[in-house]
């Protein structure tokens, strides 16, 4: 119970901060456009650019499947995974 209290204590605010004042204190840097730009689905050729430049065997997806398995099937998988 005590080594609960300390971690807490330890990584609890001591006080309320209104994040949005915090916020008002951070000057964009992201405009308007750039933002709308970002928000817009991928297209196919974007994931399939991506793709390209992925390294074929390394950090598998959650689905267990590396970027080999989407390079040489994706002319299968495309229209699935898009």
């Amino acid at each position: 119970m005590e080594l609960r209290s300390y971690f807490q204590k330890l990584f609890t605010s001591g006080e309320n901060i209104d994040m949005l004042e915090a916020l008002d204190a951070v000057e964009p840097v992201v405009t308007v456009d750039m933002n709308s730009q970002l928000r817009k689905p991928f297209t196919k050729e974007e994931i399939a650019q991506a793709l390209s430049q992925m390294h074929p065997l390394k950090a598998p997806g959650p689905d267990g499947m590396s970027a080999l398995f989407y390079k040489k099937a994706w002319s299968i998988v495309q229209n699935d995974l898009c």
